[in-house]
């Protein structure tokens, strides 16, 4: 009896340290795989109670667990923008149909990359869920697949902003603007390219004329070729005056007309030309254009449109705000991904792909935003490498072989000693 219980206990050995080596060998492979997790094996052993309750003898070893390890890994660079790393806690949550489950699944490997459709997905075409913003940059309050627009439409424009200063040192006699000579009735002009409701872009020139002492008319002047009507020659599309005090701080800016109708695009575009703080406005503080003992300069020239744009990258912040840049120099907020924590993540099922499933053992995930509750920073365009370190895997690969060779020469010792047993009776 006590011998057969010798064999099974080194039989025992074998399996568990055989599984033992499976183990570290699912590590030693995987030690390049992004956002892989290392498991080790626990043993536990087994004991047999003797017939009369007196004693106790050991029937060998079983593995009892094989335990993920969450333990950070390196971070490095990528050469995608759309690839991340949590650096900290935290999972990364896609959604689709993997190997026949369908539902949520958790991961540490962010390669991400958008799909034909514009979807953020996994290398396993699973979809990377986030909270999604709108058009506003407003964040919706549950996630959902997040997605960017391959194009965005074009935006007519309707805000101008140009500060300027105009020489109070001007000596060009007072005058009236005259739009078929622009440069003999004026001192300065600005050159703005705006925007038609069709996103067709259009040049406007603003014309700076001599009123007065500190004082000057502007006129925005359009080829008549991009205007409704089959005009001709420059035309005056805006215009209006701004006065300036004895410090050369803009005092007062007025608009005379600012509505436009480009050819072939919606009628009565209206311009608002804003040339600073001036101090008759409310709170004014006569900043932005100017005049002062100084050559004409611009200091400041933006608009507010933009023509149809198609989406040349995307880049992640580090609280995960993903943004989509286009072609036509727009910057949207296409949504912010979501992380998902757990009370015990050891208790994740694995589901391949580098990704688990929840579990009772593990609890329901709780899903945020990150660098919220412990779930770690994400940086873009870097991957986390696996967690595995090779010199330890190898030294319990080691071990394990060790084990497994014991635990043989038991098995053959037993055997040798129920041979002779055999041998006693000739």
């Amino acid at each position: 009896m006590g011998l057969s219980n010798a064999l099974y206990a080194g039989l025992t050995g074998l399996s568990a340290n055989s599984q033992s080596i499976a183990v570290t060998s699912d590590n030693i492979s995987n030690s390049n795989t992004v956002g892989y997790r290392g498991s080790r094996t626990s043993f536990e052993d087994l004991l047999t109670r003797s017939v009369l309750g007196v004693g106790e003898l050991g029937s060998g070893v079983r593995l009892a667990k094989i335990e993920k390890l969450f333990s950070q890994g390196a971070i490095i660079g990528s050469a995608r923008s759309t690839d991340m790393a949590i650096n900290g806690r935290g999972f990364f949550v896609v959604n689709g149909q993997f190997d026949g489950v369908e539902g949520s699944f958790y991961t540490r490997a962010g390669n991400f990359a958008p799909d034909r459709e514009g979807f953020l997905v996994n290398n396993d075409g699973l979809r990377v869920q986030g909270y999604v913003a709108d058009e506003d940059g407003n964040l919706s309050s549950v996630p959902g697949d997040i997605r960017a627009a391959q194009s965005v439409p074009p935006s007519p424009t309707e805000d101008i902003t140009i500060h300027v200063n105009l020489d109070s040192r001007d000596e060009v006699p007072v005058q009236t603007f005259d739009p078929t000579d622009p440069a003999g009735t004026s001192s300065h002009s600005t050159t703005v390219t705006v925007y038609d409701s069709l996103g067709e872009p259009r040049l406007v020139t603003v014309y700076y004329t001599r009123t007065g002492p500190q004082s000057w008319d502007w006129n925005a002047v359009a080829d008549g070729e991009d205007l409704a009507g089959g005009l001709t020659g420059p035309q005056v599309v805006a215009n209006g005056s701004l006065t300036f005090d004895t410090q050369g701080r803009l005092v007062d800016e007025n608009t005379v007309n600012n509505t436009v109708d480009f050819q072939n695009a919606a009628p009565g575009q209206v311009l608002n030309f804003d040339f600073g703080d001036s101090i008759n406005t409310d709170g004014g503080d006569g900043s932005g254009s100017s005049s002062f003992a100084e050559a004409f300069d611009v200091s400041f020239l933006d608009q507010d449109g933009y023509g149809t744009g198609e989406l040349v990258d995307m880049q992640v912040t580090e609280d995960g705000t993903i943004q989509a840049e286009y072609s036509n120099g727009e910057i949207r907020t296409v949504a912010r991904v979501a992380l998902a924590s757990f009370q015990s993540p050891v208790g994740l099922r694995r589901a391949g792909g580098t990704m688990f499933r929840q579990t009772l053992e593990s609890g329901d995930a709780t899903i945020g935003f990150a660098n919220t509750g412990g779930r770690g920073a994400i940086f873009g365009g870097a991957l986390e490498q696996s967690n595995v370190d090779i010199s330890t895997e190898f030294v319990n690969l080691i071990n394990d072989q060790r084990a497994f060779q014991a635990a043989t020469r038991t098995i053959t010792t037993a055997d040798e000693l129920l041979a002779e047993t055999i041998n006693l009776k000739r």
